[in-house]
């Protein structure tokens, strides 16, 4: 289980002068309200350079935005800042999907190295066309393939008939997995700093999970209602700032992980190919791992058509 989350007394003081700043500069927080039409912006041209510089150095206190080039970013972004009409065609450089391997207890529990990208993380870069809007080069793909289908107004879900949100669901499922081997739990601005178990992906940015690996992720720029306008200075005064200005839609994206931190080793079908035999059905549940369990799975297996 996770700690119990008790505010300490610098974040209840940093959550007060936060309280006085947003009174002091009228802010709205992110959640305070979503109108059911998309909003475009009121300065397009602003939007779209914001859009196009939109990483933010590090500052001493904490880390900016950092843009990662993977499909799916350049319309969230779009919608973000209302400028969809500005951002044709969509364009990615990088592509990340996790490999069966990744989901090893070996790779779930070993420690992830600052830089270091494991080889079943299958990351790949493509540089074929310019890119304009960011002075790169890069890759285009249609709608259609987008790894993000919109079920209503501003909510995302994983389309799971593309190969690029197969993709990103292989990386949900290996962020659930990881956070639950590695007992991975931090507080979520958008739950009362609920602890969550947690992850990060290239997409979505930071990852809270619930315990049945369910998800839901806004991707803003503007403070969420419990976070200090005071943390990581200077980057969260100038989001909070900025934010009703430039902040036009609230994209949500929410989905489910599918739990393959020990089952699927057990049953690989969820994995493809993946060299572990398959127990024979009607087995007895993993939660009781003792003798009696044991002995009943080899007494299963044994009667099996395996042998």
């Amino acid at each position: 289980m996770p700690p119990k989350n008790e505010l300490n007394w610098r974040e209840k003081a940093n959550q007060s002068v936060s309280d006085f700043f947003r009174n002091l500069l009228c802010e709205q927080t992110a959640h305070t309200s979503i109108d059911e039409e998309i909003k475009n912006a009121e300065y397009p041209s602003v939007a779209k350079f914001i859009y196009k510089n939109m990483d933010i150095s590090p500052s001493p206190l904490g880390k900016g935005y950092q843009k990662t080039y993977v499909p799916g970013e350049a319309e969230l972004g779009a919608r973000l800042f209302g400028i969809e009409d500005e951002v044709d065609p969509y364009m990615y450089i990088h592509t990340q999907s996790i490999d069966p391997e990744g989901f090893s207890p070996e790779n779930l529990s070993a420690k992830p190295k600052q830089g270091e990208i494991p080889s079943f993380a299958d990351w790949k870069t493509f540089e074929e066309v310019p890119w304009e809007d960011v002075g790169l080069k890069g890759k285009s793909y249609k709608p259609e393939e987008s790894p993000l289908k919109e079920v209503s107004t501003n909510v995302f879900e994983v389309n799971q008939g593309t190969e690029f949100g197969q993709n990103l669901q292989s990386r949900i499922d290996w962020g659930f997995a990881k956070a639950k081997t590695q007992n991975s739990y931090k507080p979520n601005p958008d739950e009362n700093y609920r602890e969550m178990l947690f992850w990060e992906d290239p997409l979505l940015g930071d990852v809270y999970y619930e315990d049945d690996g369910s998800f839901k992720d806004v991707w803003n720029i503007a403070l969420d209602e419990h976070e200090a306008l005071l943390g990581s200075f200077p980057i969260n005064l100038l989001r909070g700032a900025g934010a009703s200005t430039f902040e036009k839609n609230v994209p949500t994206v929410r989905g489910k992980a599918k739990d393959r931190s020990i089952k699927d080793f057990t049953d690989p079908s969820g994995l493809g190919d993946y060299n572990v035999m398959r127990p024979p059905e009607n087995i007895l549940p993993l939660e009781g791992l003792n003798d009696e369990f044991f002995e009943e799975y080899l007494k299963k297996l044994m009667e099996s058509d395996q042998y």
